[in-house]
């Protein structure tokens, strides 16, 4: 199936500000995130508090990333997918495992670049992505902007959850700060029981503190937060231009063909 650029944009910002909502991106790469599946599990849930992400998120957002690397020193004339058909004839079919050293020399040989200081932020280290992101959606013709969550838990305390359950905790929160931690349950939220706790989180978002009555450990606790307010945990997004500059319609139109041309190969 082809995407459309508008359905593109959609899910892809929909993995960005999956990543941005990740507490652990701050603190681990896409490589060590990767290595300690093994150890910990593919589960998010696993290992480290607030200390993991998902490799399979951030690497679809880094590929992407990546993809712009090679078309933009390419112009345009190769992409991610010739790196990936070579590692397959070239190093697959002959018998062996390649390793990274033939994957990057793949990705700088059809980029015509040195792309050492991009493994090095983006693979090997916690460099935020938003330069990368801004360059890649202005060679689009998408322009990169910051938004915030629409989801009162995260935005305003640094609570992520699913449903009553306590998912992560973003670091310097308020959250944090009144030792709220991941596995807690919520039971209450300034005094009202929590069955659509979301909800009420949304009802109480303009409340400077709210009360907030929780397990931690079987034990039943209570945590007077305060509302954040150097916080904010910006997500970025790209945003579309109906009329991009003639260089950039020239990449998305170039871009597009080459996916469209994949699509009918297979």
């Amino acid at each position: 199936m082809i995407y459309s650029v508008k359905r593109f944009l959609k899910n892809f910002n929909i993995e960005i500000e999956e990543l941005y909502g990740m507490p652990g991106k701050d603190y681990i790469s896409l490589t060590q995130s990767s290595f300690n599946s093994w150890v910990n599990g593919y589960g998010i849930d696993t290992g480290i508090p607030n200390r993991k992400i998902s490799f399979y998120t951030k690497g679809y957002i880094v590929a992407f990333l990546l993809d712009y690397e090679i078309r933009q020193g390419s112009q345009n004339q190769y992409s991610m997918d010739n790196v990936l058909r070579d590692t397959y004839q070239l190093i697959a079919k002959s018998g062996r495992g390649y390793t990274e050293n033939d994957y990057k020399k793949l990705c700088e040989q059809y980029a015509s670049k040195d792309l050492t200081e991009f493994f090095e932020k983006y693979i090997h280290g916690t460099v935020a992505l938003d330069d990368a992101l801004r360059a890649a959606g202005k060679y689009m013709g998408w322009t990169l902007k910051i938004g915030t969550s629409a989801v009162a838990a995260v935005a305003k305390w640094g609570l992520k959850l699913n449903g009553n359950s306590v998912e992560g905790v973003y670091p310097d929160s308020s959250a944090e700060q009144a030792g709220i931690s991941k596995g807690d349950e919520i039971v209450a939220i300034n005094h009202k029981k929590a069955t659509l706790t979301e909800t009420l989180f949304q009802y109480f978002a303009e409340e400077e503190n709210i009360s907030i009555i929780y397990f931690h450990f079987e034990q039943l606790k209570e945590a007077i937060l305060q509302k954040d307010k150097h916080n904010s945990r910006p997500i970025p997004f790209y945003a579309d231009s109906p009329f991009p500059i003639e260089s950039a319609e020239e990449n998305r139109n170039a871009w597009q063909k080459i996916e469209k041309l994949l699509s009918l190969s297979h």
